[in-house]
């Protein structure tokens, strides 16, 4: 039993692979940051051109809604970057996250057996056995630890660290959507306020009408 968990341990050591040798996580780092950049330059020239509407600024405002579509043009163009990179990206990680889930799920098996070993060394009070069996854990315990961080570290190589990012991304989403929804509400308040007046003021001239 021994001799198997010293196979089973070199066949872990020996698979185990070295740090990922690529960049797609510091281009899915870079495309993110891109979306981010150009998520928020959406949503100040949203806000610009609420300030020009409220100021009147004709002139302005056919400026900020072409720099409005410039700006969603740049966000499409870095999206679907960010989107062409992580494909690459997983069809590059996957045989390197497969090695590594192999690894894990080895130096796991090896945990298990190696734990009913002592067991069943303890149950036969094969003291010197149970000695040897709790050291053979130690070990697996280690390699199984060390074969996890591999593995999450060829998904940070590969997939960048995104969690940062795609909080920032989410909020930036939501605050365009609402940019366009207040845009849109006050286009509907101007027209709506523009259409009372012109009622109010017939209203008037009717009630002149009629005092004649």
């Amino acid at each position: 039993m021994k001799r198997l968990s010293i196979t089973l341990l070199a066949f872990t050591m020996l698979s185990t692979p070295v740090l990922a040798q690529t960049t797609d996580g510091q281009t899915l780092n870079t495309d993110r940051t891109a979306v981010q950049t150009d998520q928020q330059a959406v949503h100040s020239d949203y806000q610009q051109l609420r300030t020009d509407e409220k100021a009147g600024n004709s002139a302005a405002v056919t400026t900020d809604e072409g720099n409005i579509a410039a700006a969603k043009q740049n966000l499409g163009a870095a999206d679907t970057q960010l989107k062409t990179d992580k494909q690459k990206a997983r069809t590059d990680a996957q045989p390197v996250l497969q090695t590594d889930q192999t690894n894990v799920n080895t130096d796991k098996q090896t945990l298990r057996t190696d734990e009913k070993q002592l067991r069943t060394d303890e149950k036969a009070g094969n003291s010197t056995a149970v000695t040897t069996d709790q050291s053979n854990i130690a070990t697996a315990k280690q390699n199984l630890k060390s074969a996890r961080t591999q593995e999450q570290t060829d998904k940070t190589s590969y997939y960048g660290t995104k969690s940062s990012n795609s909080n920032a991304q989410g909020t930036a989403n939501a605050q365009g959507n609402q940019d366009k929804q207040r845009h849109h509400h006050r286009r509907d308040e101007n027209s709506d306020n523009a259409g009372t007046q012109n009622n109010t003021g017939g209203q008037g001239n009717g009630g002149g009408r009629w005092g004649r």
